[in-house]
């Protein structure tokens, strides 16, 4: 049972949140795009009880910062995955279209090219 939102520490939402962005990079290797989702959903849920906090001091911290950078690789992991990932998209619908425009051709015609 988690305890609430008042009584944790800036230091464990932080923890939290870091650990929220290491398991979105590990769903969306998987592609598993449901537990993606539900995880961004909690994300963005611990990141309005951090900002509720108002208390910036634990950013700055040597332990803070290192989250942050930790936090910075894995979004720039997911980044370039999703990337990756919406590039090979374009390429398969690329070679989806230019089937679909080959296969608009009359057949007969095809047939007629060498007489």
């Amino acid at each position: 049972m988690t305890e609430p939102a008042e009584l944790r520490s800036i230091e464990s939402l932080w923890q939290d949140y870091t650990f929220l962005t290491c398991e979105l990079a590990k769903f969306v290797v998987r592609q598993d795009w449901d537990m993606f989702f539900s995880l961004m959903d909690q994300r963005e849920t611990m990141q309005k009880l951090i900002d509720d906090c108002g208390d910036s001091s634990f950013a700055g911290s040597p332990k803070g910062q290192a989250l942050l950078l930790a936090i910075q690789a894995d979004e720039r992991a997911i980044a370039q995955r999703l990337r990756l990932m919406n590039n090979q998209a374009q390429i398969q619908q690329r070679i989806v279209n230019a089937y679909d425009s080959f296969s608009a051709i009359p057949a007969g015609s095809l047939m007629n090219r060498g007489s």
